[in-house]
């Protein structure tokens, strides 16, 4: 278990975060296990000057390919149940990379005609 990883007192897991932006910058974050998503949200789109609704109807938040903020709830969710549901075993995680994708909207060509 690395230092990242240890367990804290209330059995709580200290894991490193990292948002990678496609402009190439990164913001990372270091919390618990319990920490919900709607909080790790607040905090890096206070980084990036958006609230947390405005960050996450902003970006696309991929782990492993697979978006994270897309489910009803979800923003309650623990960082660490959504790690779990994706099968990222902790123990062996220095940073986790979470990949934040602008979202795009449709739309159709007759527009633009």
């Amino acid at each position: 278990m690395t230092e990242d990883t240890k367990p804290t007192a209330g059995g709580k897991i200290h894991v490193h975060l990292v948002f990678k932006f496609q402009t190439g910058d990164d913001t990372h974050l270091k919390v618990t296990s319990k920490t919900t998503l709607l909080k790790i949200l607040r905090a890096v789109g206070e980084k990036k000057g958006l609230s947390a609704e405005a960050f996450g109807e902003t970006y696309r938040i991929l782990l492993d390919g697979k978006r994270v903020n897309s489910k009803r709830g979800a923003l309650e969710q623990s960082i660490g149940d959504i790690l779990e549901d994706n099968q990222v075993d902790l123990s062996e995680e220095e940073e986790i990379q979470l990949d934040c994708e602008l979202q795009q909207e449709g739309g159709n060509m007759n527009s633009l005609i």
